[in-house]
């Protein structure tokens, strides 16, 4: 137990006194990590870097609704969600297919947590009054007994998701009108006649993939998944009200872009695979560090690795020129993640950095990696990632780096990046559990230059 608390102390020390380049710090993170204690700790601030190359990646694939699930649109985004059903009922589908007023209906549990959190909101506030038009599209495949239903559950996810990727069934529009007064409220939405026409014409048993749209809604809606414990519902009904329910034995959401154009500097949060890669050159790096110590850069002895030097802490400073860059629902500041492409045996790995807390600073701004903060620059750490590319300087054609965008802030002055429990067992949190589905356009600050402040340690020992 004492090492361990020996090396937090170290860690804090760092932390509090590396961003002013005082050594004591430095040596107590040298120390617990078992590096010479020898080293000077200099401060090089690197300005007016171009960008030179900054790209987004969006990969559109199905990922999981099973426990949370969302439908609608967000911005340039459109949220499609997929529920597959598998069940049988003989004696009530005898009766249901000779029914001229049968009907049939989903219903849709709102996500309590989130939407029980009005004071965090404006947008998605409840109560809700909309017109949504749903996009009703569908494969019915009948059959009977237990067999041709527990042969759906046999189809792996996987496949089950590659299959939708392929979807290409005619759509049928029906338009709602929503009240939707509390988080306890369902999303009711009967069927289009066509699919309740398909419905009847089962026997015993059916497997029911469903495809619910909503391309020009007005917002997103957050739903419970199928293993949410408030399952989606699917209600066949006679008109003598007697019925049959199902459930969904699996959900899935697809997210793409509206337009077929994508922004090459946009970024999008809300739990989505998409990253944004931006490279920086070389040269006004490498130039500034042969000035800084007066030895030629890159190293090129040997394997070409340069160990003359180790970046304790690396900062990038990213101008935000102007708030109307990105879009947002909930009003909170956004958590920007950075990560950086490094060695690892040969290979290209990416690796998420670890930030270090500038106690003073976060006290009196907030921290520092958060975009929708009013603040006129974003300042990212990149400590791996700079240490890496130093190092390995000779075989690197630039100084590659991701960004992402995370949860909302709810604590943006907290001295801790965690979740606090005070002595009376209240909890205290640092993030919204719950994504803002945001975007953010990043072309006007990166059509500027960005600043580059490194904490080196050097074993050369002292310079001239």
């Amino acid at each position: 137990m004492k090492k361990i608390l020996f090396v937090l102390l170290s860690l804090f020390l760092l932390q509090a006194c590396i961003f002013d380049s005082n050594t004591e710090g430095a040596t107590a993170y040298f120390e617990s990590q078992g590096y010479p204690l020898n080293y000077p700790v200099e401060t090089l601030e690197i300005q007016s870097i171009p960008i030179q190359q900054a790209q987004t990646f969006f990969k559109s694939d199905l990922y999981s609704a099973d426990f949370r699930a969302v439908l609608g649109t967000s911005f340039d985004l459109t949220h499609d969600l997929y529920l597959d059903f598998a069940f049988r009922d003989e004696a009530f589908f005898q009766q249901f297919s000779k029914d001229t007023s049968a009907k049939a209906s989903l219903s849709l549990s709102l996500l309590k947590d989130f939407y029980n959190a009005t004071s965090l909101s404006y947008k998605d506030s409840l109560p809700l009054k909309d017109s949504m038009t749903i996009e009703w599209s569908w494969v019915l495949k009948t059959g009977e007994g237990k067999t041709f239903v527990d042969s759906a559950g046999l189809v792996r996810n996987s496949e089950w998701y590659q299959n939708l990727k392929n979807w290409d069934i005619p759509s049928i529009d029906s338009t709602y009108s929503l009240k939707i007064k509390n988080f306890d409220s369902l999303l009711v939405l009967p069927f289009p006649q066509d699919l309740v026409l398909a419905l009847q014409k089962v026997k015993d048993a059916c497997h029911l993939q469903l495809k619910v749209s909503a391309p020009q809604s007005s917002r997103l809606y957050r739903m419970m998944g199928a293993y949410s414990g408030k399952a989606p519902i699917l209600k066949i009904e006679k008109s003598d009200s007697s019925y049959t329910l199902a459930t969904p034995f699996r959900m899935a959401n697809h997210t793409f872009y509206t337009d077929s154009i994508l922004n090459p500097m946009l970024l999008h949060a809300g739990g989505l695979s998409e990253s944004l890669v931006v490279e920086l050159p070389k040269e006004p790096i490498l130039k500034a560090l042969s000035e800084f110590y007066g030895d030629e850069f890159p190293y090129m002895d040997g394997d070409g690795m340069d160990v003359r030097q180790m970046v304790v802490l690396a900062q990038l400073s990213i101008p935000i020129h102007d708030i109307q860059q990105g879009e947002q629902n909930l009003g909170k500041p956004i958590q920007v993640i950075a990560g950086s492409f490094v060695d690892s045996l040969g290979k290209t790995v990416r690796i998420l950095e670890a930030a270090k807390i500038n106690k003073s600073l976060v006290e009196k701004e907030g921290q520092q990696n958060l975009l929708f903060f009013e603040k006129d620059s974003l300042v990212i750490q990149l400590t791996y990632g700079m240490r890496d590319f130093i190092n390995r300087a000779s075989k690197e054609e630039a100084f590659k780096f991701m960004l992402r965008l995370g949860y909302p802030v709810l604590q943006p002055y907290s001295l801790t990046y965690n979740d606090k429990v005070d002595e009376k067992g209240d909890s205290s949190y640092f993030l919204f559990p719950h994504f803002d589905y945001v975007k953010y356009d990043f072309a006007p600050s990166f059509e500027k230059s960005v600043n580059l402040k490194l904490w080196l340690a050097s074993k050369r020992g002292e310079r001239r």
